[in-house]
This record gives C-alpha cells, structure tokens and sequence, in this order.
C-alpha cells in the first residue's frame, strides 16, 4: 500500500472505515480500530468518525500506529529502576496502561511479584512513558498516598510541545475540573516546529501537563485528544504518541529516612523526534 493514499473514483461516497478496511486489507472491526487510535489523516486533518464519507481527491493518510493485526500485542519489555522492600520503581513503556487491565503494567509486574497487594500508586497516560511507582504492602501503599496527597512527591516530565514557546520559564494555574491545577515549566530548547520543556506539577489533575498547554495552544507534540485536528507538516503528523516522558520521580521510601532519586531515560522515539525536529538552541532565541 502507498501512504499516503489518493481516493478512486469508485471509492467516492464510501465511508473512510468502509475505505480503511478496502485499501488496507482489514476487517471493518480492524478499520475501526485504526481509527480509534485517532491515527488517520484526511487532507492533512485528524479524522476518526467511521461514517465520514470520502470525496474523490481525498488524500488519506495512516500515521502514528500499527496496522490492526489479529488483537495480539507483543509484551514490552519494563524494567525496574528503583526496587526495595516496600516498593519499586519501573520505566513504564509507551501504549501500555498501568493499572486496571489484564496486560497492564500493574498485571504484568504481578507475574514477577505474586502479590494481591501490589498497587500502582499513581498514574500515567497510556501513550505516556517513564517512572512508575508501585507499593508492595497495603500499609506501604498508604505511606507513598500521603506523600502524594502532602505534595512531597516531586514529578519532573520532559515534553515536546508544539510551536515556538518564547517564555524561559511559566506558571500555568488554569482550574481543571473545578479544582486547582498548578504546572511549572522551564524551556530547555526551541524551534518553529517544537519546544523542548521540562515540566513539573504540584497537582495531578486528569491530563493537567497536556491540557494546560493545549490551553495556551501549545499542545504536546502528538497529542491526539488535544491536540490540533488540522497538522499541516507531515513531520508532525507522524510523531507516533504524545511526546511527554516522566523523567525523574523523588519520594522517600517507607522504610527510609532520605528522600530517593529515580530517572528514567528518554525512550528512542522522544530523542529521535527531539533530535529530528528541534535544531535550535536557546541562545539563538530572540526575545
């Protein structure tokens, strides 16, 4: 198949799954899949309605996925940063959930550490990467809780966001869900196409980094739910997942007096995008 794809004369009037499903050799539950992934372009916007019906010239364009296959996903390899008596610390991949699902992280670490009382204290995104930390123990469970809640846990992210973000450094205080959401950022570097920031959060409000800056229309990289509709350059369309990577977790174990330092690198597509797509520096940055 060539992507991108131009629609026939005898495909006009089909429904775009109708046409996924033609062009690509699926099953419509497979073409429906694609699009849930929100992974289809036409004419350079984000469509994902099953029933959007195409017009002859329609350019289609598949980008940031895996063609459907027969529902069977490889295993990603999670490696263990941080790991004591009372909890532990993974590099949560991309495109796995961490909890609450048969191949999540949380799941797949219990087959290692048979234990009911393994628990994800916190959360990432699906499609977001990095330092995941878990409790062992009910009661360690609830000593890592209060940190969160007392705001002593420190989460530092890195993300690619989208435009020039000419601010050094910012505040973000937008409310989110009614509720107080405070996001710090500093800029590391800065391009037309994207800025490179590490972020850090004092609230952990539902998708607070990529909603707040969707919010002042700078959306991470990639992100297909905040994200612009309409990506005009193809080098942004095919970022494959939202750029945003937990970085660095500080907590003090249960069992410890001193607070714990755990990174987890940059996975290769984030350097690849950030390395691709990011070739200037600060210090050329007219402010």
């Amino acid at each position: 198949m060539k992507n991108p794809f131009t629609i026939r004369a005898d495909q006009v009037g089909l429904s775009l799954q109708q046409v996924l499903a033609d062009t690509l050799k699926l099953s419509n539950k497979q073409a429906k899949a694609l699009l849930d992934q929100r992974a289809v372009f036409v004419n350079g916007k984000r469509v994902w309605m099953c029933r959007h019906t195409v017009r002859q010239g329609d350019v289609l364009e598949v980008t940031g996925a895996a063609i459907p296959g027969d529902g069977s996903t490889p295993t990603k390899k999670i490696t263990i940063l941080y790991e004591d008596a009372d909890c532990l610390v993974v590099d949560k991949p991309y495109g796995m959930l961490s909890n609450a699902n048969p191949r999540s992280v949380e799941a797949l670490l219990r087959e290692k550490h048979p234990s009911d009382s393994l628990r994800a204290v916190h959360r990432l995104d699906r499609d977001t990467s990095g330092c995941l930390l878990f409790a062992k123990t009910p009661q360690a469970e609830a000593h890592l809780t209060a940190q969160f809640k007392d705001h002593a846990v420190k989460k530092i992210y890195h993300a690619l966001v989208l435009g020039t973000l000419r601010s050094a450094e910012g505040v973000l205080r937008t409310p989110l869900d009614g509720q107080a959401a405070v996001t710090r950022y500093k800029r590391i570097a800065t391009s037309p196409l994207l800025s490179f920031i590490h972020v850090e959060i004092e609230t952990g409000r539902t998708h607070q980094i990529r909603r707040h800056f969707a919010a002042i229309d700078h959306p991470v990289a990639g992100d297909k739910e905040y994200g612009p509709h309409k990506v005009e350059d193809v080098r942004l369309r095919r970022i494959p997942r939202q750029m945003l990577h937990a970085a660095t977790l500080l907590f003090t174990p249960p069992s410890g007096q001193e607070p714990v330092t755990v990174r987890a690198p940059e996975p290769k597509d984030f350097a690849q995008t950030r390395k691709q797509l990011l070739h200037r520096p600060d210090h050329r940055l007219k402010t």
